[in-house]
């Protein structure tokens, strides 16, 4: 079987890669967004009083470290696996 754009053979490591990238994205989308706000209210009723806004302030940081490159690997997968995978991440 060859790439119909280069003639060449795909690699099984380009297709365990889009695998990888694609269980990433499915792992973000089904329950990283969809678990957040109650992931938030967990924490808030085990921090204490006097720690809640610093402990909400790194929740949001490693929120914002984990969502940020979504999109980028969202976009590398629509490029070279097609517009459906856009759907998964959502």
């Amino acid at each position: 079987m060859t790439d119909a754009k280069s003639g060449d053979v795909p690699q099984k490591s380009d297709n365990l890669t889009a695998r990888l990238q694609q269980g990433s994205v499915s792992t973000i989308g089904l329950f990283f967004y969809t678990l957040f706000n109650i992931f938030n209210a967990a924490v808030m009723d085990v921090a204490g009083s006097h720690v809640q806004a610093a402990t909400y302030g790194h929740t949001s940081l490693i929120t914002q470290l984990v969502v940020i490159p979504a999109p980028m690997i969202t976009g590398y997968l629509i490029g070279g696996l097609g517009i459906k995978f856009a759907f998964v991440l959502a």
